[in-house]
């Protein structure tokens, strides 16, 4: 019996971490997966811990109509494009649309949509009838015929991280940071001695004119701030005319800067580290922000992926909670103005940490599950179909 093969492709030259949880699925249902990504991702790319090994491949983007042309692709029963829609040139374009034609698999493509309005914007209504698309998270559907197909696997072994440190981590391109140096700006810098701090990596920081404003008076205040800490006369001399107050604000802005770690781009294997050793994750997505809009509605940011497959309680805003699928069981819950308090309140009681990393399993789970019946019954159905002809 000729065994089952899946072409697995990204056309994007990043969203590798999203690819472990696709094979993972495939291999659930007895397919071999040979994966394709662009040559430099080779390198440094989303399986780093995937505990089998796989078929990874690289190929160089301008050779991909050749690559999917190639008499080898009638070898697989589907290729599976991780995106249908792909950056060119500051650009979203539609693989399909760029290719000209159709790969010649046994039973054609299948599919994710990352951002659902594309299927308008592309027109891939026949495609997403036919039962071949799919998007990440279930809110995203908005009546298109599509099922979600989460990525939530990513190899590692499932840990209680009881033992770690109160460490905090916030990821990706879908931050506010101004949410938090708000909140971190309304706590006294002698109670900040009681809270992790947030280690920041990768993403694009959402600075507003408000933050840009912030920051010049905050150099201006830093040194004075500075000045207090390294010279004890100094400081007498201001306190005899400056109440413990207006010291308290000045140290404020210093310490809204120091708990706040920027670690930029780090490679996949640094970043799984780090959150292996963690034990929160800080999900700044602003609901009330028009740069966040399109993740509270047609684009699942990644971060939901990362809580999920590596079991961290998130901090998160009460309204991204509802519409990312966690509640107060599984995640340490904030609204518009308690932001700082939720930070403060942050402690090692064990149980209550148990108890939450428990439910948040749980719900990996049930996603889990989700996704591999949505897939499956997909491949079915196509087949069922293409047999019938």
């Amino acid at each position: 019996m000729d065994s089952k093969k899946i072409l697995l492709i990204e056309p994007n030259p990043y969203h590798t971490d999203g690819l472990p949880g696709i094979v993972k699925y495939f291999s659930d249902l007895q397919y071999m997966v040979d994966i394709y990504i662009q040559d430099k991702l080779l390198v440094d790319n989303g399986f780093f811990l995937y505990p089998r090994p796989i078929n990874l491949y690289g190929y160089n983007f301008s050779e991909i109509r050749s690559l999917l042309s190639s008499t080898s692709v009638s070898e697989y029963d589907f290729v599976f494009f991780y995106s249908m829609e792909f950056t060119a040139n500051g650009s979203i374009c539609n693989i399909l649309q760029h290719l000209g034609f159709m790969p010649a698999s046994k039973y054609g493509i299948l599919g994710i949509y990352h951002t659902t309005t594309h299927i308008d914007y592309f027109a891939d209504h026949s495609i997403a009838k036919e039962g071949r698309l799919f998007c990440i998270s279930d809110f995203q559907i908005n009546n298109y015929p599509i099922n979600s197909l989460a990525p939530i696997f990513f190899g590692n072994n499932y840990t209680s991280a009881l033992d770690n440190k109160n460490t905090i981590i916030c990821i990706g391109g879908a931050f506010d940071e101004e949410m938090l140096t708000d909140a971190l700006r309304k706590i006294s810098y002698k109670k900040k001695l009681g809270i992790p701090r947030v280690h920041l990596y990768g993403g694009r920081w959402q600075y507003g004119k408000k933050t840009i404003k912030r920051r010049i008076i905050a150099k201006v205040k830093l040194s004075i701030a500075w000045s207090i800490i390294y010279s004890k006369i100094l400081y007498l001399l201001i306190n005899m005319f400056i109440s413990d107050k207006k010291i308290d604000r000045m140290m404020r802005f210093y310490y809204a800067e120091t708990y706040i770690i920027k670690n930029g781009y780090v490679s996949f294997g640094r970043l799984f580290s780090e959150l292996e050793k963690s034990k929160y994750i800080l999900v700044l997505i602003n609901p009330h922000s028009e740069d966040h809009k399109h993740y509270m509605s047609i684009t699942t940011s990644g971060i939901r992926q990362i809580i999920l497959g590596f079991n961290k309680i998130p901090i998160i805003h009460t309204l991204v909670a509802e519409k990312y699928g966690f509640d107060e069981n599984n995640s340490i819950i904030f609204d518009d103005t308690n932001l700082s308090e939720v930070l403060l309140s942050i402690n090692n009681d064990e149980e209550n940490y148990k108890n939450k990393i428990l439910a948040l399993r749980h719900l990996y789970e049930r996603i889990y599950s989700s996704s591999l019946h949505n897939l499956k019954m997909a491949i079915d159905n196509i087949i069922v179909k293409y047999s019938s002809v």
